[in-house]
């Protein structure tokens, strides 16, 4: 069975940590170069080395950092893979103390970025997410953190299309082994949905999914998805969702299971209880703009919001994905840079969406100045939470309560025309649904 485990604040795992290794999807082109962002909460220098040990052209970044600074790399765009592939692309991070990273896989008129999971947080046990139909494909990426981890992929029974891997054709149902090795990226990609295809590994490793670019909704627009997926153990049961800021056409929402017979319950602006069936099953929900909504579970899901696809020049924007922390696992500060768009002199408009307790509303702030915004009032489980967004300028930021000890949800987005981003800006990562 699954239990619960709360940890306190200055205890809990989180997306701080010391070594990352990632990658990059496949994007649509190839002609603009991938990014990590790389910051720290650290009031001390904290000195980072960044490598891909075993790409094909030399990376070596050295370099530190404290707080309220961000490190913006730049990487090549063939460092991703291109179609079913394994290549050795991972990208390494390694720090003296604490970082936090970011990555921005950015193309022209298609852009999304994820927030990066620490090595030691990374698990044996994952659902990947894409949105199906795409326009292009959907993928998902495997990185390996140790040599000779043996990893499992049951698709999902829904997969409308079948996978491709060395001369073999893998269909809905049907199971992929196979052997990552440190620092490698491995690739799979097709026209099907690949929500639900359910990962397992001997030894932790790192996973990222999406859609190499995809439409959304009734919109003509498409664009590159991208998130970092976290492991099903720390995944969570309670939520509170933001609609996403200055539209009207609504959101879109997945909700995944971690075990069968799991009863959803949404209220507020929106209200719906519905039960997925199995393990790895998802129910989508679309919601309308103006909803902010509690969404309480009897057993741990995901949730994921997307973007929907731009409908018209008024309300310039396009599909992103992105992965909600719940409740359970809010964090008590961000730094944040946002990104550029692909075609300077145009730039993002850029909002920071925040959930955070009613009681502790007017301790929020921004680059040290309060916020000022209107507030909405969610109730959760009998608790008011005040939810709402703020503009953020181009460039860094810092957010964080009066209080130390004071905890909130925090997630950034940028829209511009036929480009839009979107990524939670940090998350604890306790082992909240671990098996016991």
């Amino acid at each position: 069975m699954k239990i619960n485990t709360y940890w306190s604040l200055g205890g809990a795992p989180n997306n701080r940590g010391k070594e990352f290794i990632v990658g990059f999807m496949e994007n649509q082109g190839t002609t603009i170069d991938v990014e990590i962002f790389v910051t720290t909460m650290r009031t001390v220098t904290v000195n980072v080395n960044v490598t891909a040990p075993l790409y094909s052209s030399s990376i070596n970044n050295q370099f530190s950092v404290k707080a309220g600074e961000v490190k913006q790399l730049f990487f090549p765009p063939g460092i991703r893979p291109v179609g079913s592939q394994k290549v050795s692309n991972g990208i390494h991070i390694l720090a003296d103390d604490d970082v936090v990273i970011y990555a921005v896989n950015k193309e022209k008129f298609s852009n999304d970025a994820y927030l990066g999971v620490p090595v030691d947080v990374l698990g044996r046990e994952y659902y990947a997410v894409t949105f199906y139909p795409p326009s292009q494909q959907c993928e998902m990426l495997i990185v390996g953190v140790e040599d000779s981890t043996s990893v499992t992929i049951k698709f999902p029974s829904i997969m409308q299309s079948p996978v491709t891997w060395n001369g073999q054709t893998y269909g809905a149902g049907s199971t992929l082994t196979g052997t990552v090795n440190r620092f490698d990226t491995w690739q799979l990609k097709t026209t099907g949905d690949l929500t639900g295809a359910y990962i397992t590994s001997d030894k932790n490793i790192g996973v990222i999914s999406g859609n190499k670019k995809t439409r959304i909704g009734v919109g003509g627009s498409s664009d590159h998805l991208c998130e970092m997926m976290i492991p099903v153990g720390r995944w969570g049961k309670n939520f509170i969702s933001v609609p996403i800021p200055d539209r009207t056409v609504g959101d879109l929402f997945r909700f995944i299971a971690s075990e069968g017979s799991t009863t959803v319950t949404i209220s507020g602006g929106y209200s719906e209880t519905f039960t997925i069936a199995n393990a790895g099953d998802f129910v989508e929900k679309e919601i309308s703009s103006g909803a902010y909504c509690s969404i309480k579970s009897d057993k741990a899901v995901m949730v994921v919001q997307f973007v929907l696809s731009q409908q018209s020049s008024a309300e310039p924007s396009d599909p992103a994905m992105m992965v909600l922390p719940p409740i359970e696992q809010f964090a008590a500060d961000y730094t944040f840079t946002t990104p550029k768009y692909s075609s300077p002199p145009e730039t993002y408009t850029s909002y920071f969406m925040f959930v955070i307790k009613d009681v502790d509303k007017a301790g929020l702030k921004v680059d040290g100045t309060p916020f000022s915004t209107t507030y909405t009032t969610v109730t959760h489980n009998g608790v008011d939470y005040a939810a709402g967004y703020i503009h953020v300028a181009e460039g860094t930021h810092t957010v964080r309560h009066d209080s130390p000890i004071k905890v909130f949800g925090g997630y950034l987005y940028g829209r511009a025309n036929y480009e839009t981003y979107a990524f939670t800006t940090g998350t604890r990562l306790a082992p909240i649904n671990e098996v016991g």
